[in-house]
């Protein structure tokens, strides 16, 4: 099992693709070979489900599984092709009992997949789905996790391992003081989608040659492509403020990607470096937007500074997490997914810079790896006699659950591409 081995070698390898660490690089590498070179052959490793070796454990998530990927536009493509998608065991092949038809799936697809192999393993059961993780405190050698489902009933459980898997799931806003104040800003694409369909309906037009109705769209990543891309479609005028300059856009993310396969983001890419041009785009690279109200907003560029108007501002910088309300205490993470302050905290997936399901699978081999090192290190422990007479003196009759798990995860359910 790749589990019990010593893969300390690993951390000799000197390339690791796009993966982080060495681990996630060498599952990638014994999962899919050569793939980087065109040349995929089949897996090298052998799947087998021993139950004798599971690890007691239950997953927190406020959403079903699928995590955010339920809150994508449906047909929303994958950036990552359908196999690089696949969850160990048993792939999306599999799924649809054939090979995809799409080198990129939709996200209603891969949604779907996720759901069939939590059936399909059953793990099912280990899943509590619509529930908010609130609270995550130390008691000795335990910690004690608490929530609410969606209906309002608590939930409190103690494990002695937690792992962080909530991803980056909050978007990040530009920090100007009226920003919270303004009904005209939206931060994804499906907000973007949703407030233009609204704007039709009440008869609000965005068209060519007027400033005071168009949408400006601020970030250079996939998001904000995606929203260039869906109003140039439906001929609606588009200001794009890039925060990068001209040489810094070279080497963005949606540069790396082929023109063969990435046609939707390559024609959006080269208007962005001004390669192309469409009378409905407009672009400003080197420059962020400084005050915005209602109707108007204030750039900051190399030649100065200008005000515009807009119709819908759509800010696409990036996604954060905030971890700071959940945990009491000050617990940061270093290169090896294990809290500084204490070991049997760990984290897992984009928090821990594994943003791609092709690499985040190996990085949770890391995980478990360290996890079973600890288990087997450490005796089991019971709850402590005064933990557990502090829960059974909880006055709240919704109090739903006291178990003793040796592991919790707890995501918020993250953006895995």
């Amino acid at each position: 099992m790749l589990t019990n081995q010593d893969l300390s070698w690993a951390d000799d390898i000197n390339e690791y693709g796009g993966a982080n660490r060495p681990i996630a690089a060498l599952y990638d590498s014994l999962v899919r070979p050569g793939a980087d070179l065109g040349e995929a052959g089949p897996s090298c490793l052998q799947w087998e489900i021993d139950s004798s070796k599971e690890i007691s454990h239950v997953v927190l998530g406020d959403t079903d599984i699928g995590g955010s990927w339920n809150s994508y536009d449906p047909e929303m493509l994958a950036v990552s092709f359908a196999q690089w998608l696949d969850l160990p065991g048993y792939g999306v092949a599999d799924y649809l009992g054939r090979e995809a038809e799409m080198a990129r799936i939709p996200a209603a697809l891969y949604v779907a997949y996720m759901r069939w192999y939590a059936d399909t393993l059953g793990i099912r059961r280990n899943f509590e789905t619509h529930v908010r993780v609130t609270s995550i405190t130390k008691h000795g050698s335990l910690w004690l996790v608490e929530g609410r489902h969606s209906d309002g009933r608590r939930l409190s459980l103690t494990a002695r391992y937690v792992i962080l898997a909530s991803g980056k799931t909050i978007p990040k806003m530009l920090g100007l003081p009226e920003e919270e104040n303004c009904r005209n800003i939206v931060y994804d694409v499906p907000s973007m989608k949703k407030r233009l369909a609204m704007d039709t309906m009440k008869g609000k037009e965005y068209t060519q040659g007027s400033t005071t109705s168009r949408v400006v769209v601020v970030g250079d990543g996939i998001s904000s492509a995606d929203v260039v891309r869906h109003c140039l479609q439906r001929d609606i005028p588009v200001l794009h403020v890039i925060r990068r300059n001209e040489r810094q856009l070279r080497n963005i993310l949606l540069s790396r990607l082929s023109a063969v396969h990435y046609t939707d983001y390559h024609e959006i890419y080269r208007l962005m470096i001004g390669r192309e041009t469409n009378p409905l785009y407009e672009r400003i690279t080197n420059a962020t937007v400084t005050k915005v109200d209602q109707h108007r907003l204030r750039i900051n560029y190399p030649k100065g500074e200008k005000e515009e108007s807009y119709g819908l501002l759509a800010v696409c910088i990036g996604r954060t997490t905030d971890t700071s309300t959940l945990l009491h205490g000050k617990f940061a993470f270093d290169g090896d997914y294990c809290s500084v302050q204490d070991e049997t905290l760990l984290s897992a997936g984009a928090l821990s810079g594994d943003h791609f399901v092709r690499y985040l699978v190996g990085g949770c081999l890391d995980v478990v790896q360290k996890l079973k090192k600890q288990i087997r290190r450490n005796d089991p422990v019971k709850l402590s006699r005064n933990l557990q007479m502090a829960l059974n003196n909880n006055n709240d009759a919704t109090l739903n659950t006291i178990s003793d798990k040796k592991c919790c995860v707890c995501p918020g359910m993250p953006r895995y591409f």
